[in-house]
């Protein structure tokens, strides 16, 4: 009876797990989402035997594989992944931090791909609000929240408009 080879532990230096986000970033922006979910999944492996479930770079891994899992055409697994992190976030992070807001944004942005409109659009209402007290209205981030909710309430502003007569607006993201 032949022995089985035993599991090689794969020899992993801080150099080397800084730079692997890096190559799951650029697989998913190729097109190889299923690819850059492969790699970001081993990649947490090491990061969790290395640096423990609760470091910063952990959890920003799992927030970047939560994004491609939806990328991939897995949006529920991506979705029940972004609101454990967000329970793991909320735990370990200060609540103002920026990684909690970013992955509150990516939940809305999983909602709205999964249907859930009227959600997504209250999430990024609070969100938009959130993101202009931490860090101001001409933040990229709350520019891009901003927009994200403009894009989301323009239909419904439309029509709300309609009724308030002309020239006259009830939403900040639509004028005539």
């Amino acid at each position: 009876a032949g022995r089985r080879p035993q599991p090689r532990l794969r020899l992993v230096s801080p150099r080397h797990l800084a730079r692997r986000p890096d190559v799951a970033l650029w697989l998913g922006r190729c097109g190889q989402a299923v690819q850059a979910v492969t790699e970001l999944e081993q990649l947490l492996i090491d990061q969790v035997r290395i640096r423990g479930n609760d470091h910063r770079e952990t959890l920003l891994t799992r927030q970047n594989l939560a994004n491609r899992q939806a990328e991939a055409g897995d949006p529920d697994r991506s979705r029940a992944e972004l609101e454990q992190l967000l329970i793991d976030q909320t735990r370990v992070l200060d609540p103002d931090h920026l990684d909690i807001l970013l992955t509150r944004s990516s939940l809305a942005d999983s909602l709205g791909e999964s249907g859930h409109h009227a959600d997504a659009t209250t999430a990024y209402d609070q969100l938009y609000r959130e993101f202009v007290s931490a860090l101001g209205s001409d933040d990229e981030d709350t520019l891009i929240t901003g927009i994200k909710l403009c894009s989301r309430t323009r239909n419904r502003a439309q029509q709300a408009d309609a009724s308030v007569g002309p020239g006259q607006s009830r939403n900040r993201c639509y004028s005539k």
